[in-house]
């Protein structure tokens, strides 16, 4: 059951940013629990295995390697590649894939959201890995997006929060939802 289904009188209140404002505002307290993804420096914080996500390759509709059913990270030797920020630790796993597999790519862009990368790649500026869940909710057509060959690049989303502060009762309530969630998603 959904947390809001359980608690319709609770008002969960969403804000986004990078991992590492979103890392500070937990540990500062701003934010009662950071759900995000890793790698990062969890000093003083509790976290919890949410799920694995898979990256997927996103390139424009009508590039040559769009029409391969999976692609392997030889395929990606010299190709233009569009990232986020450093901030962002998406660009973090992109840049171990590739570190991780000796793909030499050509670094053409660097932005802040993940929607102004996708319309990059539409455009043909480049190629990224994306998010799995940000990819089946792309319905442009301009982009199309193909698994990678074993070992299929991930990111692991993991809950986050500062155990040394006090813990209202509905923050307590909807971290124990969030190790529900990881049961059924396999995470936890």
């Amino acid at each position: 059951m959904r947390f809001s289904d359980e608690y319709p009188q609770v008002r969960v209140i969403v804000t986004e940013d990078t991992t590492g404002r979103l890392l500070e505002a937990c540990r500062d307290g701003a934010v009662d629990i950071g759900i995000m993804s890793e790698p990062f420096d969890a000093t003083h914080l509790e976290k919890r295995a949410l799920y694995e996500e898979e990256l997927l390759l996103g390139l424009p509709d009508g590039h040559r390697l769009a029409e391969q059913g999976r692609v392997g990270s030889g395929d990606l030797q010299n190709e233009a590649l569009v990232v986020l920020n450093g901030e962002n630790c998406l660009t973090d796993a992109v840049s171990a894939f590739c570190r991780d597999r000796s793909v030499n790519v050509k670094s053409v862009g660097h932005v802040h959201q993940l929607s102004m990368l996708q319309e990059l790649i539409g455009l043909g500026y480049g190629l990224s890995l994306i998010p799995e869940l940000a990819a089946r909710s792309d319905g442009s057509g301009r982009r199309v997006y193909r698994r990678m060959s074993a070992p299929r690049p991930t990111r692991r989303i993991v809950g986050v929060r500062n155990p040394y502060r006090f813990q209202k009762g509905v923050s307590k309530l909807f971290w124990e939802s969030l190790a529900c969630f990881a049961k059924q998603a396999g995470g936890g």
